[in-house]
């Protein structure tokens, strides 16, 4: 008589194939919700630029109309321009702010953002609320 305790062969390959299977869909899954974490996170530092570009167009009102985020940063109206992607980088860039004469608005100003991080190079608009990813940093 046999003894037929045990898997076969065949068993055991049918479940790792169904395992790597599970594992591939997982770690796809898994790497778009991070990559979409970091965009969300650049976003969340551009719009933190625009916040504190208000604030320090408040106290310095002839300030110019570009203001470079190491400054909001350095005078305190920007906690910290950490890159994201690297928490031991920090991000350049500035904000552009173009005064709305159109809105009626005292002090009613349009921002742009110019974000350059290692990983990441993009613009951000405050009136129609999107970052678009630039291909070079385009401070100059």
């Amino acid at each position: 008589m046999r003894n037929n305790k045990g898997f076969t062969l065949i068993e055991i390959l049918a479940t790792m194939a169904i395992l790597a299977i599970l594992m591939g869909i997982t770690l796809q899954t898994y790497s778009k919700y991070v990559g979409h974490t970091k965009n969300k996170a650049y976003r969340i530092l551009s719009e933190s630029a625009v916040s504190a570009a208000e604030n320090y167009l408040l106290e310095y009102p002839t300030a110019g109309n570009e203001i470079d985020i190491a400054d909001l940063v350095e005078d305190g109206y920007l906690e910290n321009a950490t890159d994201p992607n690297s928490s031991d980088r920090t991000c350049r860039g500035k904000v552009i702010v173009t005064e709305n004469k159109n809105s009626g608005k005292l002090d009613d100003n349009d921002y742009k953002v110019i974000l350059c991080c290692m990983a990441f190079n993009g613009t951000y608009d405050s009136k129609t609320k999107q970052q678009v990813r630039d291909d070079t940093c385009k401070l100059d």
